[in-house]
């Protein structure tokens, strides 16, 4: 696959190094730190891309924290990064009302899903124990997601397991597709966005 240069920022990819250097353990990520760099200074050369792609599916490190601190790497390592078609021409419906999702189970409590601005902001309530707060980069997620058994699974776009599993169907499927349909609209435009893609 032949690399378009101007579909990769060698900026936004030092910026990337910064926020893993920040937040995380920088000897753990050593490897992707050196590909990284690599590949900021010559982002024409494909080989780089493809060195820096090895060394992330090889790390110890899980990647749903890399990416959530340096979500550009996800953007260089998604199945068409480069992809320079323009994108087709459809009218803004904005995502459905219901931006929100509360699934309750006997045994694993209450778990909300909520979209906030370029994040899925999920609250998990377990019986006896202290709330859980996660978030979701909408940039990272795949707006295609899979069914598993009763869940449905919101995969990152270089799939490293689900980020975000949702019971099928539940609390009704009228509120569950709505809030479904609005992740993927979402994702969708915050990935284009993210990556300079109008």
């Amino acid at each position: 696959m032949a690399i378009n240069s101007s579909h990769i920022d060698p900026v936004r990819i030092q910026e990337s190094i910064g926020f893993l250097k920040a937040y995380l353990n920088e000897q753990d990520l050593a490897p992707l730190i050196t590909a990284l760099e690599a590949l900021s200074e010559n982002v024409e050369d494909e080989s780089r891309l493809a060195q820096l792609s090895d060394v992330f599916n090889q790390l110890s490190v899980p990647q749903g924290a890399i990416l959530t601190y340096a979500p550009y790497i996800g953007v260089l390592l998604s199945d068409d990064p480069l992809d320079t078609a323009p994108a087709e021409t459809t009218t803004d419906t904005s995502a459905p009302a219901a931006i929100k999702l509360v699934q309750k189970h006997p045994l694993k409590g209450t778990h909300e899903y909520e979209i906030v601005d370029d994040a899925i902001v999920m609250r998990i309530k377990k019986p006896f124990r202290e709330e859980v707060v996660q978030h979701v980069m909408l940039t990272i997620l795949n707006p295609e997601p899979e069914i598993n058994g009763n869940m449905l699974d919101f995969h990152s776009r270089v799939k490293c397991g689900p980020l975000i599993s949702l019971y099928l169907n539940k609390p009704n499927p009228e509120e569950f597709n709505a809030f479904v349909d609005a992740v993927k609209q979402k994702a969708l435009k915050e990935f284009k966005s993210f990556a300079g893609i109008k």
